[in-house]
């Protein structure tokens, strides 16, 4: 046993315990983060019927037969000043302001 072995074994506890609570995964959150991945689906889909296209939902035959329809170029600097406000705030909630 190191000197500091003893200062990693309270969050070795918690994560085992985690585990036998959650097993692999994620554990919930009161407060999750901004869903960034709702944001591109949104933008990907405004884009499809903004030039008379039908959205693909599955993301694999999106990429093949309409790679277009990918939503990132497709958000606007209000989404993203949206989005960013939304990510700050929720790092100030959890204590991790950037």
């Amino acid at each position: 046993m190191t000197a500091s072995s003893h200062k990693t074994r309270p969050l070795t506890r918690q994560w085992v315990e985690d585990y036998k609570r959650y097993g692999t995964a994620p554990k919930p959150e009161d407060n999750p983060p901004p869903d960034l991945q709702a944001l591109v689906e949104r933008a990907g889909r405004r884009y499809a019927a903004s030039i008379g296209e039908t959205y693909i939902e599955d993301p694999f035959r999106r990429g093949r037969k309409a790679p277009h329809q990918g939503g990132y170029p497709h958000i606007t600097a209000e989404e993203w000043a949206e989005y960013d406000r939304a990510m700050a705030a929720w790092h100030a909630a959890r204590g991790r302001a950037r």
